[in-house]
């Protein structure tokens, strides 16, 4: 068990550490990258960049992840009796396999079928191992649910990363968002979650360095089917089942979910309704997500990030306020809560029925 005094200087010095270790990683395969890992060819003419990038962002993202679980264990004696060794070891062989995953499809473009295989297989591996959700009566429907959140997740993620910074952007607020509220519920110890956490923000901070439009790299698929089960792990330690609010009331639970993945939530959707409506796959790339809409109106990309980056900081900061006053928490606040939302998606998907 870690004592608050010296967690503060630990976690200075290696969230350091990591970050000069996400740049030096991303620097070293940006400069290996040649022909390793190139995206957008001319015959992929559904990706947004016009120029040939590397997808090896994914790369930078499991090295840090790796060191951070090693980091993890080394630290946190048998992992105190905060977070058991079985969630742990399901968290490492989800992440892992996601991004071997994502790291195939970037090299070889791989079957749908056999990426939604390998997504469901993550979000069992998380259900057989103790992490899932725990909001219905019966444990079958939140089993369903939790491989669900993980697929929609990992997916979401995904379709998210279509334009530069996009994705990182988004992830970010998510992160810190995550990190509050491992404070407020843990304020004198930490888990093993919180360095791996503390890892993929300083890993995805650095990562920005070279993503940020004009990007120099993607993240590729490895990168964000990685990050992708990551949040979906998140979502679930700090939003579906949180201790303070568990058996309080779900309404509020369901609405921190929806508030701090808004908008993966959002261009999703509004994605899938609009390729459904065609007769497509939602599956299948395209320019036609909020973002590209966004565009055709005239708004750079630079600032098309800045949006949705403030966008969601505010949505996350939103939920942990609603956390804060769990107890004061009615339906009136749910309503309110719920409105905004429902304005966000309209808003967003008003701009792309508008530009269609």
């Amino acid at each position: 068990m870690l004592i608050k005094e010296n967690l503060s200087l630990i976690v200075l010095i290696y969230g350091c550490a990591m970050f000069i270790c996400a740049l030096i990683v991303n620097n070293v395969l940006l400069r290996f990258s040649k022909t390793l890992g190139l995206r957008n060819n001319p015959d992929m003419h559904v990706r947004w960049s016009k120029v040939s990038k590397p997808s090896m962002g994914g790369i930078g993202f499991y090295i840090i992840f790796l060191i951070s679980f090693i980091v993890a264990i080394l630290v946190n004696d048998a992992f105190g009796s905060l977070f058991d060794i079985k969630k742990i070891i399901g968290l490492f062989l989800s992440v892992t396999f996601a991004f071997i995953m994502g790291l195939a499809d970037d090299a070889y473009d791989t079957k749908p079928i056999l990426k939604f295989s390998i997504q469901i297989l993550c979000g069992l591996i998380l259900v057989l191992t103790g992490t899932y959700v725990h909001i219905f009566k019966f444990d079958i429907l939140n089993y369903i649910f939790s491989i669900f959140w993980v697929v929609a997740l990992m997916n979401s993620i995904n379709m998210l990363d279509n334009m530069d910074g996009i994705s990182t952007l988004v992830s970010i607020p998510i992160l810190i968002f995550s990190l509050f509220m491992e404070f407020y519920i843990y304020p004198d110890s930490a888990n093993p979650l919180f360095f791996i956490l503390i890892g993929m923000l300083v890993a995805l901070t650095g990562f920005l360095f070279y993503n940020w439009y004009p990007s120099k790299m993607f993240m590729g698929d490895s990168g964000s089917q990685v990050l992708g089960v990551f949040l979906a792990i998140l979502g679930i330690q700090y939003c579906w089942n949180v201790p303070h609010i568990f058996n309080k009331d779900f309404s509020l639970s369901y609405m921190m979910a929806i508030l701090v993945f808004a908008m993966p939530i959002i261009d999703t959707s509004i994605v899938s309704i609009n390729r459904i409506q065609r007769g497509s796959s939602p599956f299948i790339g395209g320019k036609d997500h909020t973002t590209h809409n966004l565009f055709f109106l005239g708004i750079t990309e630079r600032r098309i990030g800045i949006l949705f980056t403030i966008i969601q900081i505010f949505n996350a900061a939103l939920a942990y306020y609603f956390f804060i006053i769990s107890d004061k928490w009615s339906m009136t606040w749910l309503f309110i809560s719920l409105s905004y939302f429902i304005s966000l998606f309209l808003i967003f998907f008003y701009i792309v029925i508008k530009k269609k």
